[in-house]
């Protein structure tokens, strides 16, 4: 039971995603989506204990969660990348990786407004137009970081 209601808690956010892509802005769509992924967060911990209950644990239903979840966010995001409003900077799901790791921090009891601060600072960073002078600053800096994940990876 508990994981029919988290199972419809995640389908709903995956047609959230496309009736907000259809009906709102890019922006507003991809906004008004992450709030709803707050929300889903709340009450995700809100289950936190039931969940604990289900035979073997949640974690089979959880790691299945951002597999499902990438597509409506990188929708969403290629969308408003697609129509200008944003800056193809970010992976997609870092926007949800952000929101959780807000939401798993709960430092006090007003952790969802810290989550929803987050939204507005993420769309913010997303649609900022950044100077010329200091693209070219990120994206040397992006290079240096991705030959050093690379080199990482190769010595693992």
């Amino acid at each position: 039971m508990i994981s029919a209601v988290y199972r419809q808690e995640v389908d709903a956010l995956i047609e959230a995603a496309e009736r907000l892509g259809a009906e709102r802005q890019p922006i507003a769509a991809l906004r008004e989506w992450l709030m709803l992924f707050v929300e889903f967060l709340d009450a995700k911990h809100g289950m936190a204990d039931a969940m604990d209950t289900l035979m073997g644990g949640p974690e089979d239903l959880y790691s299945k969660t951002p597999d499902r979840l990438a597509s409506p966010i990188t929708t969403l995001v290629k969308n408003a990348v697609d129509k200008g409003a944003l800056r193809y900077e970010i992976e997609p799901l870092d926007l949800l990786r952000a929101l959780s790791g807000v939401a798993s921090i709960r430092v006090s009891e007003n952790w969802k407004r810290s989550a929803e601060q987050m939204v507005d600072l993420l769309i913010a960073g997303m649609t900022a137009k950044i100077p010329s002078r200091r693209r070219g600053v990120i994206e040397r800096a992006r290079r240096l970081t991705d030959e050093r994940s690379s080199a990482r990876t190769h010595a693992a």
